[in-house]
């Protein structure tokens, strides 16, 4: 007589297996609210690669700017500031999931955008650096006295930004950048606005999704803000999207020297500042 023999299967899978053959046999049916499970650790580069960053070599007085440029190339934002150099990257420690069957494929990993700023002298030698969440970011750079001190507008600044998704395509959109106003142009509309009319920027989630669940995209290579407006438009009284560093520099120093403009950015109240080399938690 022959016999059956069991297949064995690690635990979290006999779990998600069993969630599977659940989902088959019903239409609907929910697994519980969304946790979070601890997956070893990754790190992604401006392209996307995984990559081990290493920040031990960093020496105020000491380290130059060739030095940090050579060591940190993969995570450089190439924000064009003499003083400034601005590394990016996403981490990941932990995927979340329904409570039921937290593993894949229900589960999707969260990642965090990271950020470094790296101050230098006149001789470009670093003075020291932080490294942030995007949500302490927009602060830390306000705090930071600003190398190019006028934007050149004799011909207008096109900047391409990306739009919030959930599935289906990375729409994107131009910001038209000239002296009286900015033009927003996409397929389905285009208007303008005064460039007085326009307000603070603020810190936004990361808004590319996947289709299959709703975890953002590791996108390292934009910032997501969003442009508040002081008088309504086609789209509302605000703009979220992802920038991408060097535009997203350009568009605070707009901001910056418009007459009347307050404060380029804000955030909200959050974390503790670190004195240069400590990281922000």
């Amino acid at each position: 007589m022959r016999r059956s023999i069991p297949l064995a299967l690690p635990k979290h899978s006999r779990v998600a297996l069993t969630a599977t053959l659940l989902l088959s046999s019903t239409s609907c049916i929910y697994l519980g609210p969304s946790v979070p499970v601890h997956v070893p650790s990754k790190t992604l580069d401006l392209s996307g690669n995984e990559r081990e960053l290493d920040f031990t070599f960093l020496k105020s007085a000491q380290t130059t700017r060739g030095e940090v440029e050579k060591n940190l190339a993969p995570i450089d934002t190439r924000s064009m500031e003499p003083r400034l150099f601005w590394g990016r990257w996403e981490s990941s420690t932990h995927a979340s999931g329904p409570l039921i069957a937290p593993y894949p494929p229900f589960s999707g990993r969260d990642w965090d955008p990271q950020n470094i700023l790296i101050t230098l002298d006149p001789n470009d030698v670093v003075q020291g650096w932080k490294v942030l969440k995007d949500k302490d970011l927009l602060r830390e750079l306000d705090q930071i006295a600003p190398t190019i001190h006028h934007l050149d507008l004799s011909a207008p600044k096109r900047l391409n930004v990306e739009l919030p998704s959930q599935g289906g395509g990375r729409p994107s959109a131009d910001l038209v950048l000239s002296a009286s106003a900015v033009e927003y142009q996409a397929p389905a509309m285009t208007f303008r606005i005064n460039r007085s009319d326009l307000g603070k920027i603020t810190s936004a989630p990361e808004g590319i999704y996947k289709e299959e669940a709703f975890h953002h995209e590791p996108d390292p290579s934009h910032i997501w803000i969003t442009l508040h407006f002081a008088r309504r438009t086609p789209l509302g009284k605000s703009l979220t999207c992802g920038v991408n560093p060097p535009e997203f520099l350009m568009l605070r120093h707009y901001l910056r020297e418009t007459p009347g403009s307050g404060t380029p950015s804000e955030i909200k109240p959050g974390g503790v500042k670190a004195d240069g080399g400590e990281k922000e938690q």
